[in-house]
């Protein structure tokens, strides 16, 4: 069960290829660094806009787009990314 919103639309949405520590390693993107998001080396940078529009718009024909989540439903991933890559506290 899932303790966040952000936590349960990233299991829901993310975790099947970034995985449920957001570090990438799943069975279909182990070693694609891209899939990698626990490091610094995002290829879409780390902004709140870059991630909104990554989520949203998808990447690189690897990233599907995610064009039904609501703003809120984005940045509800994005505030959960920001607590697995530990830049943001739990409340």
């Amino acid at each position: 069960m899932a303790d966040s919103e952000g936590e349960r639309l990233w299991l829901q949405h993310c975790a099947r290829c970034h995985g449920r520590d957001g570090a990438g390693n799943t069975p279909r993107y182990m070693g694609q660094p891209y899939a990698d998001l626990s490091d610094d080396h995002w290829r879409t940078g780390g902004d709140r806009v870059a991630l909104e529009d990554a989520i949203r718009n998808g990447r690189f024909g690897e990233m599907p787009a995610f064009e039904e989540l609501s703003r809120q439903e984005v940045r509800e991933i994005i505030r959960y990314l920001r607590e697995l890559r530990g830049e943001r506290r739990k409340r």
